[in-house]
């Protein structure tokens, strides 16, 4: 299954009676495939279910994948016996070495202009806020909050007041770290 190009994985879960054929088709029909399985030279699938997996619903399951492959297809399968799945069988089909003419072929796409919407092609031009100095008060009794210029202040300076040669009596105030920095053990 080394070097033979594309490969296409599908994953069918069933329950009841033909549980086993049911997952096998879904596993080969999955929506998850851009095309089915037919032809595929190599193929690894799995059969998990719980304790009630039988070797006919193994075989069935088996039947089912291989029929789509090539006739000189490599295939490799297992069986998994998984406690906690009551009533219920999942198969996971890889497929691989599939002809060229059989996958489907890329199809050259252009991007779509983009033009866009009308009201971000507009220039922007800034307005000066409105400033109302006054409140006025409607017939509902209610005032009207006006806009105010919020006042310029400076920029905040941060304080910079770190004496610690103020307290060198008392060395459990100066962590150990910079006592033995300023060289004070």
């Amino acid at each position: 299954m080394q070097n033979t190009g594309s490969a296409l994985m599908g994953i069918g879960i069933a329950t009841g009676e033909n549980r086993a054929a049911d997952a096998a088709k879904a596993a080969v029909d999955s929506p998850l495939l851009e095309l089915g399985i037919d032809g595929a030279k190599g193929i690894l699938f799995t059969i998990t279910g719980g304790p009630d997996l039988t070797m006919y619903e193994v075989n069935e399951a088996a039947r089912i994948i291989t029929a789509s492959a090539d006739p000189n297809a490599k295939i490799i399968f297992g069986a998994v016996i998984d406690e906690d799945m009551k009533d219920e069988l999942k198969v996971t089909v890889i497929a691989t070495g599939f002809a060229q003419t059989a996958l489907p072929k890329k199809v050259q796409t252009t991007p779509a202009s983009y033009a866009p919407p009308s009201f971000l092609r507009q220039e922007r031009v800034p307005t000066p806020p409105e400033v109302k100095s006054e409140r006025n008060e409607d017939s509902s009794g209610f005032q009207e909050r006006s806009l105010r210029q919020p006042p310029k202040t400076k920029p905040v300076q941060p304080r910079v007041s770190a004496d610690l040669g103020t307290q060198a009596d008392d060395d459990y105030e100066i962590p150990a770290f910079i006592r033995r920095k300023l060289g004070k053990k």
